[in-house]
């Protein structure tokens, strides 16, 4: 694949994998009952490492939920393009991992 290669071509399904972690997990989790994903919730009164972490994850409701995966769309596609047009795939697949450890 050359460096003239139109961006659409230069997808690599790898990529699209990457992008996709976020939303399943974020709607896999969705999926759990309420209560299950109320204990996941960060509160302020009894923090904890966990919810700290699964908190990032968790959507109550379906608006905020879709929300969330809208938003989501837009950066990660606009920041893939970027890296793309940079010729810096390794930088997107950096910042992907590190969302979503972090």
């Amino acid at each position: 694949m050359s460096h003239q290669d139109p961006l659409y071509q230069q997808i690599q399904t790898r990529d699209v994998v990457l992008m996709a972690l976020l939303p399943l997990i974020t709607v896999s989790i969705y999926q759990l009952p309420l209560s299950t994903r109320k204990t996941m919730v960060f509160s302020y009164n009894e923090p904890s490492i966990k919810t700290a972490f699964t908190s990032a994850f968790v959507h109550l409701d379906a608006a905020h939920l879709l929300q969330n995966l809208l938003l989501y769309t837009l950066v990660i596609i606009s920041i893939y393009t970027l890296c793309l047009t940079a010729r810096s795939r390794q930088h997107f697949r950096v910042f992907v991992v590190s969302v979503l450890t972090a």
